[in-house]
């Protein structure tokens, strides 16, 4: 009975000293947190991208934890499943429930909600969008493949590849898609390549008979079709079921369709999606092939720069630098080694250029034109 005794007795001056203890050493690192929220679409149709770039996210997180920093970083990851109204709440949460340092997202809407919101918060943005004035090089910074990129990879499939003059455009009703297509077609005219058919169609459109009839009757050598991949599935089954077999050509997403190899043989213009070395990391990281998805490699770059900026800001000793010290770093990149490419730079207008890659498909997979 009395061992009995002094054995509950060891336990409950053990379990004492762990609640005494427990949260002095919670507590013991006294470095200031700075929190970077993440907006993803990590549910609803776009999750296939969220759920990957969120994992590049926490990538870049945990590189700058196994070397040590001055900060302790934490990403306050929040679903806005490319909702417009879910984006805005988001936004407004960051700003003034979480009180984060900066903000990271991808895509149009999340662009345009919060590039609005940020300055106005005094918060450095960081994103990755297609169109005009995603960024201004003061707050709002755009790591993406620039409009007039792609438009340059048009011209070289329509007018080199395919020795083509006329072509067809139907595109998509969004700022991002509207400057896309603002682009292409200019290049296009300057090129002296004839557009005999341009449409922009609404997202969600599900009945394209009439749009492709028109496009049938015009007979063009080549039909331009950046959509976003539920449309294009809708619009290029539509298409083949009219008896239509000109060459199309898109940006992006023939491989993202449920049948890609239906498109064997045509012409892809892919924005940058990350080295080798990062495509490698990012499958073995999350244990699938996910790395070809857009705005995954950006994402994680744009993590990196921010902890990078907040690590190496000239602030005084254990205090967070303000949003103009973290962005006086973040403007003088140069030459910066990141997911997306080699020697990156942040431009003055606070775009970070990557080249425009031009692909063919082969067994419904993309394989890049050297």
């Amino acid at each position: 009975m009395k061992k009995i005794l002094i054995i509950i007795g060891i336990v409950v001056i053990i379990a004492a000293a762990f609640f005494v203890f427990r949260p002095s050493r919670e507590s013991a690192d006294s470095r200031p947190v700075v929190k970077i929220g993440v907006s993803l679409p990590l549910s609803g149709n776009m999750s296939y991208v969220g759920v990957p770039t969120k994992a590049a996210a926490q990538m870049a997180l945990e590189k700058w934890q196994a070397q040590g920093t001055k900060f302790q970083y934490k990403l306050v990851f929040e679903d806005d499943g490319y909702d417009i109204k879910k984006i805005a709440m988001i936004g407004n949460k960051f700003v003034n429930m979480d009180k984060v340092n900066a903000i990271v997202g991808i895509w149009n809407l999340t662009n345009y909600q919060i590039r609005e919101l940020a300055p106005k918060a005094n918060i450095p943005f960081m994103s990755c969008g297609w169109g005009h004035g995603t960024s201004d090089g003061v707050l709002v910074f755009n790591n993406q493949t620039p409009h007039d990129e792609h438009a340059r990879a048009f011209t070289e499939i329509v007018q080199g590849k395919l020795k083509a003059k006329t072509i067809a455009y139907a595109g998509q009703i969004s700022n991002g898609d509207l400057a896309l297509k603002e682009d292409i077609l200019n290049a296009f005219r300057k090129a002296g390549i004839k557009i005999v058919f341009e449409e922009s169609i609404n997202y969600g459109t599900t009945d394209n008979r009439i749009t492709i009839q028109k496009i049938k009757q015009a007979n063009p050598e080549v039909i331009v079709i950046p959509m976003a991949p539920t449309e294009l599935q809708i619009f290029t089954k539509q298409l083949f079921e009219a008896g239509i077999k000109t060459p199309l050509v898109t940006v992006d997403y023939f491989e993202s369709v449920t049948d890609p190899t239906v498109f064997d043989g045509m012409y892809m213009v892919m924005s940058s999606s990350g080295t080798p070395e990062f495509r490698k990391q990012l499958n073995e990281y999350t244990g699938r092939p996910w790395a070809n998805s857009d705005c995954i490699a950006p994402v994680y770059d744009n993590v990196d720069i921010l902890i990078y900026a907040f690590e190496n800001a000239a602030a005084g000793p254990g205090q967070i630098p303000t949003t103009e010290q973290v962005v006086k770093v973040i403007r003088g990149i140069k030459n910066w080694y990141g997911a997306m490419m080699e020697n990156m730079d942040v431009r003055p207008d606070g775009r970070i250029w990557s080249p425009a890659r031009v692909s063919i498909m082969k067994n419904g997979k993309a394989e890049v034109v050297k």
